[in-house]
């Protein structure tokens, strides 16, 4: 997924979702960030370093996250 090292773009249609949060893990599945919706397509990612993170989304109705997919954030 896009991103600038602070801001993370969010595919198309996470906006129809009913998204209460969004979870940040490693890739060995331990959650490192809850991640709020400020409604839009973005993420705020700037309290995460350098590295290769998946991306899960916590819906309102539903108990158990939903993968998303994963993004690599690469400062410079």
């Amino acid at each position: 997924m896009a991103n600038d090292g602070r801001t993370l773009q969010l595919p198309g249609d996470a906006e129809k979702t009913d998204a209460g949060y969004y979870i940040a893990e490693s890739l060995q599945g331990q959650r490192l960030r809850m991640l709020p919706t400020a409604g839009g397509l973005s993420l705020n990612i700037a309290c995460l370093p350098d590295g290769v993170y998946m991306l899960r989304v916590h819906l309102r109705k539903q108990k158990k996250p939903h993968r998303i997919g994963r993004f690599i954030i690469r400062r410079r």
